[in-house]
């Protein structure tokens, strides 16, 4: 249909990355209305505009050629912000970001860029609706942020109606009977389809055009060309999850980038000492809706880790590693915690958890007969899990030690006999 320029070409007539020329503005897509979609993102890098979609919380999909200083993708060469969730730059709604690493396609004009924040409250575009390429003469909408015929930088993102004339194994041919082409400023504007529900799905991003009736744009051809999507749901969900470790002592809290609300996801967590985690039943440390785990680690060990999501997507392996191990640390936090054992007939033992600034709260009953009369106490991760169990010596001729083991919230059970004849007497 038209040639393709390198990705670093000048934008005469073919990429779509804008500019940000600062004019009046008049009133996207050289035709178009007004929109309120707010997954529609807005992407802004050393003077140059591109549109994009919101997919999951931490990530926008978007045009590979709207960054042609990483073709392989990694930290943005430029500094660059998105903007989601303010379908109308006028207002201060949304979700205003950094991006901070890019994952680039070779096959074809399409990249994620993950940005810094999570954009809460707006609900990102769904990717289980796609539906496959669509078929030939197939009404789609492109809803971007480019140049319209009548203003350069529009403060509304914009709906434009297409369809479709031929598709490959990755692109979509696109024409208008508007006369409406995508300029500048559109290039990875979201290329939907509807179903008969009313459910949205992308098909692709757009990528090239003859900027037919563009602002200041004099081409009579007309076309639009978009980077299919449809077939990369797993690859989008494979960049989804990036998780971190912070070790405090023996405990290791892990967090993650969440999956889209819609998704429902349970998250299994991996891990391992031994090299990497891999998702074997072996390896499962705990499964949970949230976006973060506390595991209570074995000291002085560098572990690994791996989060996997119900809808199959899974983190690139992360580590840290664990410090010495706090005889007190009874929650298993990686935060020395206090006790303290009622002598006499009560026996009862009360702990104070460290939030790493004070003991919170009153002291909670964990054992309500332990080291009774002068049996002298001692703690001590005595199983290894992490997390500080208790000891009780009987002392006198008898000289039985009894441990009663934390799960991080109590010490379990009546206290089993570890020794039956240790620290007799005077020992």
């Amino acid at each position: 249909m038209f040639s393709r320029l390198h990705r670093g070409a000048t934008l005469a007539a073919v990429f779509l990355t804008g500019s940000l020329i600062a004019v009046v503005p008049a009133a996207a897509v050289s035709g178009g209305t007004v929109t309120n979609y707010g997954f529609a993102a807005k992407i802004s890098m050393d003077g140059r505009a591109c549109s994009g979609a919101l997919v999951e919380p931490t990530l926008v999909l978007t045009a590979a050629s709207c960054f042609p200083e990483n073709p392989q993708g990694g930290v943005p060469a430029k500094a660059t912000t998105v903007i989601v969730g303010r379908p109308d730059l006028t207002t201060t709604t949304g979700t205003v970001a950094k991006v901070t690493q890019l994952y680039v396609r070779t096959d074809r004009d399409v990249a994620l860029a993950r940005i810094d924040t999570i954009a809460t409250g707006t609900t990102p575009l769904p990717l289980a609706a796609a539906s496959g390429v669509p078929g030939s003469a197939e009404t789609v909408n492109l809803i971007g942020w480019g140049r319209t015929g009548d203003e350069w930088v529009p403060d509304k993102v914009r709906r434009a109606q297409f369809t479709t004339t031929a598709s490959t194994a990755t692109t979509l041919s696109l024409t208008s009977a508007e006369g409406a082409d995508a300029c500048k400023g559109d290039a990875g504007a979201p290329i939907m389809r509807t179903d008969s529900a009313g459910n949205l799905s992308i098909a692709a991003v757009s990528s090239t055009s003859w900027q037919h009736g563009c602002l200041a744009e004099t081409e009579t051809r007309q076309g639009t060309t978009g980077a299919r999507v449809d077939d990369l749901s797993a690859w989008i969900r494979g960049q989804a999850i990036v998780g971190t470790a912070k070790a405090v002592g023996h405990g290791v809290t892990l967090s993650w980038t969440p999956l889209a609300a819609s998704d429902d996801a349970t998250y299994s967590i991996y891990a391992s000492s031994a090299g990497p985690a891999t998702n074997s039943a072996t390896q499962l440390i705990g499964t949970t809706k949230a976006t973060t785990f506390l595991h209570s680690a074995t000291a002085r060990k560098t572990w690994s880790y791996l989060v996997v999501a119900s809808t199959g997507a899974a983190s690139p392996q992360f580590t840290a590693t664990t410090g010495a191990r706090s005889p007190t640390d009874f929650t298993g936090d990686g935060k020395g915690d206090i006790a303290t054992f009622v002598r006499g007939t009560d026996g009862d033992v009360y702990v104070a958890a460290s939030d790493g600034s004070k003991f919170v709260g009153n002291s909670v009953l964990w054992h309500d007969r332990f080291s009774i009369g002068a049996e002298i106490p001692l703690s001590g991760d005595f199983n290894g899990d992490g997390k500080a169990d208790v000891a009780t010596f009987s002392r006198g001729s008898s000289a039985d030690v009894y441990v009663a083991l934390s799960d991080g919230t109590k010490f379990t059970g009546n206290g089993t006999l570890w020794d039956d004849f240790f620290a007799a007497n005077s020992e």
